[in-house]
């Protein structure tokens, strides 16, 4: 003991070597105290393994995900008709991963009814006029066919006898939505 006063004693007469040894404790405290702010704050080993909610209904996924100390949030949904609705289809982190307790989790559910978009109506009216109406309303023609959609039949001109001509041969025209 008597010889840490006397080393002390002799550091506080050097002031440059008092003042680093002063410095260095300092920069020590301060990094323990990083060192343990951090390991509470970021809850350093501290996880999780995230649960497959893929095939599995949303209420149920919801309550699992309670059960491992996660969160759920739908991020999309989609229409499957071979699924019923609010059946989880994907998940971002996916299943068997580790992650922290608190983390959400972001799943694709199958939508409960396919979503409708409007068409416009375009019967009775010209080719181009159709064409235009759809445009407009931003649907796009992956294939245009100008063959008549019904072709009066080789021994008469009358619309009586007219045959409708066959789906995939002519008068067919592929329409997507965008």
């Amino acid at each position: 003991m008597e010889k840490l006063a006397y080393y002390w004693k002799r550091l506080r007469q050097n002031r440059l070597a008092y003042n680093l040894v002063l410095i260095g404790a300092i920069i020590l405290a301060m990094a323990v105290a990083a060192h343990i702010v951090m390991q509470v704050g970021t809850r350093h080993g501290a996880r999780r393994t995230v649960p497959d909610f893929s095939g599995v209904k949303l209420d149920q996924a919801q309550r699992m995900a309670r059960k491992y100390d996660l969160k759920l949030h739908i991020n999309d949904s989609l229409f499957v008709p071979a699924y019923e609705g609010g059946i989880v289809l994907d998940q971002l982190p996916e299943g068997g991963v580790e992650v922290k307790p608190g983390r959400t989790v972001y799943i694709t559910i199958n939508s409960f009814r396919q979503k409708m978009v409007p068409v416009p109506y375009v019967a009775g009216r010209s080719l181009r006029q159709a064409k235009n109406m759809l445009e407009i309303a931003g649907w796009r023609s992956t294939s245009w066919s100008t063959a008549p959609i019904w072709r009066p039949t080789t021994c008469s001109n009358s619309a009586s006898t007219a045959v409708r001509s066959r789906p995939g041969r002519s008068g067919r025209s592929r329409w997507v939505r965008g």
